[in-house]
């Protein structure tokens, strides 16, 4: 467990609003469907996140794509992240389909943790 779960499990008003959050995730009725451009922004941060990943002594790409979240998610252990100037281009493109970068370093310090999430990968059909 990390320091960040750690925190929510000790604050109350955390906890009751990820379980409304769950209630609400489990209670949906309704119909989604897939949003074609947000989808293609997704596969294409992927992508690059599993090269990014291979050129960086990297473990597997782990990816989340579930309905009722409507967003897309994937994680990428690294060993190193460097990036020449020629390389920045490309990881800020990267950056700008994803609306939620995160990167740490895990226990031990011996590897990064890198996240994306773009929203609304699928949404409420009318």
């Amino acid at each position: 467990m990390n320091n960040f779960d750690f925190e929510i499990q000790r604050d109350p008003f955390l906890m009751a609003l990820a379980a409304a959050y769950r209630k609400e995730i489990e209670e949906f009725q309704g119909t989604l469907i897939l949003n074609p451009q947000q989808f293609k922004k997704y596969l294409e941060a992927v992508a690059y996140l599993k090269r990014l990943a291979s050129e960086m002594f990297g473990d597997k790409v782990e990816v989340s794509l579930l309905p009722k979240e409507r967003h897309g998610y994937a994680t990428a252990r690294i060993g190193i992240l460097t990036l020449t100037q020629e390389e920045m281009p490309e990881f800020f493109e990267m950056l700008s389909k994803v609306d939620a970068f995160g990167i740490y370093p895990n226990a031990g310090g011996d590897d990064l943790t890198i996240d994306i999430s773009v929203s609304n990968v699928f949404i409420k059909a009318d």
